[in-house]
């Protein structure tokens, strides 16, 4: 799961601005394991479930303008000791 906490300080104006984005997880070679669009105007929160998914690392790009965010969650399970 993954929960993104948009910026509130500046109103709506900063609310607007988290939209058109990707989370790509990947693995340890930093290959892209599995990839969500977001193509919507988020609101104060965003929690997107990423079910089944193996990774180590999680990349979030805008696909419009400049990324835009207050806070970034992302839950999971620990597979095994590295």
């Amino acid at each position: 799961d993954v929960k993104i906490y948009n910026r509130i300080d500046c109103g709506t104006q900063c609310l607007s601005l988290l939209n058109q984005f990707v989370i790509d997880v990947l693995d340890n070679d930093m290959n892209v394991v599995s990839s969500l669009s977001y193509n919507d105007t988020a609101g104060a929160m965003i929690h997107l479930m990423m079910e089944d998914v193996e990774g180590s690392y999680v990349r979030i790009a805008v696909t419009n303008n400049f990324l835009v965010l207050a806070e970034v969650e992302v839950y999971g399970t620990k597979l095994y000791d590295s």
